[in-house]
């Protein structure tokens, strides 16, 4: 018993060793300004890597911000500079299965994600002894929001930022994911090697993926496997599990766009009036091409923000070649920056949301 103890504990430092040993080799922009920020990620000739903004004489804490699917740190770099000119330390760290590995995609687990995202919470609550802002984009919110109700670190995240987050997929996708589980569980009970080989070669399936190649290197997988799509249902799946009869309590902003047909708009909503407690923000993104839902009508005016806009957007603010961008192409995003300087910012170790910071300034 002793000796399986010991064992146990030798892995689980192993395992923190690892992490930690990561985020110090994390690409490193120190005390970086607006024009070397901007040096830091176009002259990388890897931009798909994980990054880190440090302040050296101190940050009023940690942010973490994860990626979507098949996406790389890259494209969280704007989000990363709007809190990293707040004040904080921001990390954005390359998912499993992602950059150079996206091959690995055929065969991840949905808990290898948010065990990853665990650690990552759990190693920086502890370096600086406070608690972790997260964000997270399309699969990157999924993981975080699941990541406030596990019991490992929900006592360890301050706030939350969820930018078109996959809490609900469409419904022929998610026709499509039980169809797939079923025949997973008809392969894993019947235990017939033809059936693993096929099983194999279908969650292998590629599926092409609009990609962006930048010219210092990849910013985004070429292709996704179909057992990419399929984890992340796994991970919707535990969601509604995990969250029946809870409710989150810390600081919430949601960001959607009225176009987003990759995620279910309906479900995500229904997640944002049931899941989230009486702290949360909703920045809406209208297109004058698509029908707003009639339940925005009736969310509170402290818990709505509401973004028009002159075309059509997709899945997020804006994901075309250079990501969540700050540029003349992308005006929406300094209105959701705006949205961000106002959430979950810290003052005398507290964390202040959205609609009581606009309130304290008027």
């Amino acid at each position: 018993m002793a000796l399986r103890l010991i064992h146990f504990l030798f892995v689980l430092l192993s395992v923190k060793t690892a992490y930690a040993s990561q985020i110090d080799s994390f690409r490193q922009c120190r005390d970086c300004s607006a024009a070397e920020l901007d040096m830091f990620f176009d002259t990388s000739s890897a931009p798909d890597t994980s990054f880190k903004l440090i302040h050296a004489q101190g940050s009023l804490g940690p942010v973490i911000l994860f990626h979507g699917l098949t996406d790389s740190p890259y494209y969280m770099k704007d989000i990363a500079e709007v809190y990293f000119r707040m004040g904080y330390d921001v990390y954005s760290p390359l998912m499993e299965a992602h950059g150079a590995a996206y091959g690995e995609l055929s065969t991840i687990q949905n808990t290898q994600w948010n065990q990853q995202v665990e650690k990552y919470i759990s190693l920086l609550h502890g370096r600086y002894k406070r608690k972790v802002i997260l964000g997270g984009f399309s699969n990157g919110g999924l993981v975080s929001t699941i990541a406030t109700i596990a019991a490992p670190t929900k006592d360890k995240i301050l706030s939350l930022l969820l930018i078109s987050p996959a809490l609900g997929l469409p419904p022929k996708a998610w026709i499509a994911y039980k169809f797939l589980k079923a025949f997973d569980r008809l392969a894993k009970k019947f235990d017939i090697q033809s059936l693993y080989e096929l099983r194999r070669k279908i969650w292998s399936m590629p599926v092409k993926t609009s990609e962006y190649e930048d010219p210092r290197g990849r910013v985004r997988s070429p292709i996704m496997q179909l057992n990419g799509p399929f984890q992340v249902a796994r991970n919707i799946e535990m969601l509604n599990s995990m969250s029946r009869d809870k409710s989150i309590e810390i600081p919430v902003t949601v960001v959607l766009t009225s176009d987003d047909t990759t995620i279910s708009i309906p479900k995500v909503l229904a997640k944002f009036r049931s899941l989230l407690g009486t702290r949360k923000h909703l920045v809406w993104l209208q297109s004058p091409s698509a029908k707003m839902p009639s339940v925005l009508h009736r969310l509170p005016p402290e818990e709505l923000t509401i973004v028009n806009v002159d075309r059509t957007l997709s899945h997020s603010i804006t994901l075309h070649k250079s990501g969540l961008t700050i540029n003349e192409d992308n005006p929406e995003f300094s209105r959701v920056a705006a949205v961000l300087e106002h959430s979950s910012v810290r003052k005398k170790n507290e964390c202040t949301s959205f609609y009581s910071s606009i309130a304290m300034s008027k």
